[in-house]
């Protein structure tokens, strides 16, 4: 009974994919395979059952083929145990890596391996985790997904699972593979070639591959969803902004004051000194006066008699200022620029694979081994034009600018400056505060990454008195990036185009530039092509990843107990792993775009050892078939923060009937990584609110002012302070619970049947995260023992300058947050021959139940269960995939469906509800078929989407207003490819 119940695991795994139903891809057919012992992912004892004591989904290459798949991560991004992950339609925020992220905790705490060995992190340098894109899937021979955390068994980085991608080391024969496809809009085109061959000779086997893929870019300006911001009103939403909007203003003193126009679109500021309106109807509201050009008052803006918070007024094009009708209107979203317009909705990239994966047999006990890849890969994203402003760049318009002349709605003789609304009185020679700008001459920002990763293992594997099998191996592999931006603003000259040759606003003399011009910054297409040349350029960076390890290991079966052989596996391994980022100069020195950000570089070094047991406890008891115990236990010391030990028990019980409960508890964790902890570090500027501001603040607040020489109400002068981001070299490991529990069912009454429920649990202390400066400023000042000298919870990261202002705060990595997730995951497999044809058919759902984020300790946990984020990426709480198959003697038919279910915006606020605040269920449904021409040729043809499912409209999606992380983008879309083999 035992025998037919394993075979039939095994057969469903590995042929019809019964534990995972994970992707897009159907079951499709593969000749039986006799059960033998195998190494299955989880564990390093070899053993004939897939069905071990934790979940493993398997994903084979027929159905990678069957379905067209040409990027690894798309597969596995449609598990339903995976919650995003980084896609080709991520342009804001992506470098053209392609990443997975089981459970939601991050891609850096899913462990990447092949062939059972880790793989270099890869990127742009200095990255936390693998990149897919190195992994061609011509060479995949299976994905095992193990869902479970595997610390005791691999060390680090397996918290919420394992990926391990087994390659074609077995090949014989040639196998060529050509696929074209695009959108049914005519663009995203899609191509990919590759060839494999192997040949098995007297002593061993040797596997060459190369392959190319090409991609091609849709913009969010070619999608009616995409192509421009959307704002909303009572009407439902429209587009905010125009690409002939460039949005540039200058405020004046931002403290109490009015703000300049100019001759085009742009917008200014009515200045953030409050004072009562007399005609409300709220006693306590307070809002915005208005001034004619005369600098008479000329009411308030309100709406019903009731204040309104309405600081932006918009310059109308020739205004002067006078009235609402000749000069200006209230600002809305439609006076806003459109950047959507030329930002990349789906990003294009190029890639060439190599690889070339051999044995040689000195004799039946002694093989040597070795893999051996190289990845070239190009990748490119676009956004709109530069923005520069005072809060990015830190940077003023003298008050005697010559081009702001013309443009200042104020009283004749007054060039620039304020008008106070309590007084009345205007103030000159003031600097024109905040100026911002969308740099459109200059033209859209296109970042490219070109990036080279290799990786070797060279190693000898045997066998000793014919039951202990052993390994010992060397890998090496890196990954060097090379990382340009173009179209970039060097604010230092920006900062000398107003101010070393500008009349009448610095004399001539020492300290000026001889060749900066004095640049006109208002109006739209002010900058001259020589201006344009002056102050853009391009940055470029450079980074690499670096990682060496030594291994042995021994496993086999040590002694026999009644119910079978107890297995052992112990090994011991060296790892060495290397990273940097080298930024462009100009942003080390803080003259680029953005403030100064020092280089990354640096190293650390692990020792480890591990021991595994597998103890068949029971067999062929009655009722009770199998009853087996398998532990594990893993030493880590690392150079960095110290050691870690991980343990693991796990048991499975199978019953007559079919039957199997099973369940593992385990400690994980995840040391930090290089750029966490040498990550460069650098000035940002964020905004806050000063607790000793408030005059009515309560009496801890007051004391812990009081103590620090601060009144209680003494004004903040600055809306923001410096805070210093980065990595921290003090960085502990974060630590993981993690637990699982589920049940098998094959019953014996109905052949090739399988059903799966799991119940899974994590816990992450002391995660892996930042804290922003107005929550550690809040927590510290409430704190009883608060202030920046106190011992209260962040104090020691507050700084005060000499008259009491908070002049910076630490904001650097810390291992500060926790994490709680769980869920069930469901599992049906089914095939089965009717009508003379053959029948697959496979369900797979993923429910979150929990997902509570603490950022520091005494917070209140936030809820992610069904939430959506405007800036990307959710936690959907019920995804679902179902699977049907269909075979002939000469042809096959697919068919998907993949369900989200509909989720809601985490920033939503009850009291103003918005339309994107919560999304409904999303369906996709994807068709392919094959036709086998003859025993060489195969042509397999489908559409993804077939219905042209727009993604769901999410308020403020920085993105193609929605989320680029969870839905599909690209719309209804079709391939064919074309397969030789012989």
């Amino acid at each position: 009974m035992q025998s037919s119940i394993v075979s039939k695991a095994v057969r469903l795994a590995m042929i019809t994919s019964a534990s995972a139903a994970a992707l897009t891809a159907p079951a499709v057919w593969a000749e039986e395979e006799e059960v033998e012992r195998i190494e299955v992912t989880g564990s390093r004892i070899k053993r004939a059952d897939i069905e071990g004591a934790s979940p493993v989904s398997v994903i084979t290459a027929e159905q990678l083929q069957a379905t067209g798949i040409v990027k690894v991560s798309d597969a596995l991004q449609q598990l339903s145990a995976a919650q995003g992950g980084i896609t080709t339609a991520v342009n804001n925020g992506g470098d053209g890596k392609l990443s997975v992220d089981l459970r939601g905790l991050g891609a850096k705490r899913t462990l990447i391996l092949v062939n059972g060995r880790r793989f270099v992190n890869s990127g742009t340098g200095a990255d936390n985790s693998v990149d897919l894109n190195n992994i061609p899937v011509s060479m995949v021979k299976r994905i095992e997904v193990l869902k479970d955390g595997a610390s005791a068994v691999y060390g680090s980085d397996a918290i919420a699972g394992v990926i391990n991608v087994i390659t074609k080391n077995d090949f014989e024969g040639f196998e060529f593979s050509a696929q074209y496809g695009e959108t049914t809009e005519g663009d995203g085109d899609e191509y990919e070639l590759s060839a494999t061959f192997g040949s098995n000779f007297d002593k061993g086997n040797v596997v060459v591959n190369v392959g190319y893929y090409n991609r091609g870019e849709v913009r969010q300006g070619d999608r009616s969803f995409s192509q421009c911001p959307l704002a909303e009103n009572a009407d439902g939403t429209y587009c905010a902004g125009s690409a002939n909007s460039i949005g540039m203003g200058a405020f004046v003193n931002g403290s109490e004051g009015l703000a300049i126009g100019s001759d085009g679109n742009f917008f200014g500021y009515i200045g953030d000194t409050k004072v009562t309106d007399p005609n409300s109807e709220d006693p306590d509201a307070t809002t915005y006066e208005i001034f004619d050009q005369a600098g008479t008052a000329i009411g308030f803006l309100s709406d019903d008699g009731v204040s309104a918070y309405e600081p932006w007024l918009q310059f109308e094009p020739g205004g002067d200022g006078s009235s609402s009708d000749k000069g200006y209107h209230p600002f809305t979203s439609a006076d806003r620029y459109n950047y959507a317009a030329v930002s990349y909705l789906s990003t294009p990239a190029e890639r060439a694979n190599f690889s070339v994966n051999g044995t040689y047999e000195f004799n039946d006990d002694l093989r040597f081994i070795s893999e051996n890849s190289f990845v070239w890969r190009h990748s490119n994203q676009q956004m709109a034009p530069q923005p520069i402003n005072y809060t990015l760049n830190n940077w003023t318009l003298p008050a005697d600018y010559p081009y702001a002349q013309n443009y200042t709605f104020l009283p004749d003789g007054i060039t620039a400056g304020t008008i106070n609304p309590v007084t009345g009185e205007a103030v000159t020679g003031q600097d024109l505060l905040w100026p911002l700008r969308r740099m459109t001459e200059v033209g859209p920002r296109i970042f490219e990454q070109t990036v080279y990763t290799w990786r070797t293992v060279v190693g000898f594997e045997g066998t000793l008195a014919d039951e202990w099998m052993w390994g010992v191996s060397y890998m090496a592999g890196r990954n060097d990036a090379k990382d340009v931006s173009h179209n970039y603003i060097n604010m230092d000259r920006v900062v000398k185009s107003v101010t070393d040759n500008c009349e009448g606003v610095s004399p001539d003399g020492t300290g000026n530039s001889p060749d900066a011009p004095c640049i006109n910054y208002f109006g739209e297409g002010s900058l001259t092509p020589d201006d344009v040349k002056y102050i853009a350029y391009t940055d470029q960076g450079t980074g690499f990843n670096q990682q060496e390890i030594i291994e042995a290991h021994i496993a086999g079966d040590a002694f026999e107990l009644p119910a079978g052989a107890v297995g052992i596996a112990a090994g011991i391994e060296h790892r060495r792993e290397s990273a940097g980022f080298q930024p462009d100069a100009l942003t080390v020195a803080g003259l680029g775009s953005g403030n100064a950000q020092d280089p990354t570089s640096g190293r650390y070094d692990v020792s480890e050892a591990f021991v595994e047991f597998a103890i068949p406890v029971v067999a062929d008891a009655g009722f009770i078939e199998n009853f087996d115990v398998e532990a594990a236990v893993r030493y880590s010391d690392y150079s960095t923060f110290g050691n870690d030990t991980n343990y693991k028990i796990g048991a499975t019980l199978r019953t007559a009937g079919g039957l199997m409960l099973r369940s593992v508890a385990s400690t994980a964790f995840r040391a930090p990584t290089v750029s966490e902890l040498f990550g460069g570090q650098s000035d940002s500027y964020e905004n806050y609110a000063d607790p000793c501001s408030n005059a009515d603040a309560n009496a801890t607040v007051k004391a812990n002012c009081i103590a620090d020489g601060v009144t209680p109400g003494t004004p903040q002068q600055n809306q923001q302070t410096r805070a210093k981001v980065g990595g921290n070299p003090d960085l502990q490991a974060e630590t993981a619970d993690t637990f699982t529990v589920g049940l098998v069912y094959e019953p014996t009454f109905i052949e090739n049947l399988s059903m799966t429920i799991d119940y899974y649990d994590i816990e992450i202390e002391d995660a892996i995260s930042n804290v922003d400066v107005n929550t550690k400023v809040n927590v510290c000042y409430n704190d009883a023992n608060g202030g920046v000298d106190g011992t209260g919870t962040f104090c020691s990261d507050i700084g005060r300058d000499a008259v009491g202002q908070i002049d910076g705060v630490i904001a650097t990595l810390e291992n500060v947050a926790n994490i709680q997730t769980s869920g069930l995951d469901f599992n049906v497999a089914y095939n089965f021959d009717a009508a003379g044809l053959e029948w697959r058919v496979d369900y797979e759902s993923t429910y979150l139940l929990e997902y509570d984020f603490t950022p520091y300790a005494g917070a209140d946990p936030f809820d992610y269960v069904g939430q959506v984020f405007s800036s990307g990426g959710s936690y959907v709480e019920w995804k679902h995939s179902f699977n049907a198959a269909v075979r002939g003697d000469s042809w096959s038919f697919n068919y998907q469906m993949r369900y989200l279910e509909g989720l809601d915006r985490f920033e939503a606020d009850p009291g103003n509800p918005k339309l994107g605040d919560s999304t409904d269920a999303v369906m996709y449904h994807d068709i392919s078929g094959s036709y086998f021409i003859n025993d060489y040729v195969t042509v397999t043809a489908g559409i993804d989407n077939l219905f042209d499912e727009e993604p769901p409209y999410v308020t403020n999606g920085i993105d193609g207003n929605t989320d680029t992380y969870t839905y599909d983008v690209l719309g209804s879309r079709w391939y064919v490819q074309t397969i030789v083999k012989f």
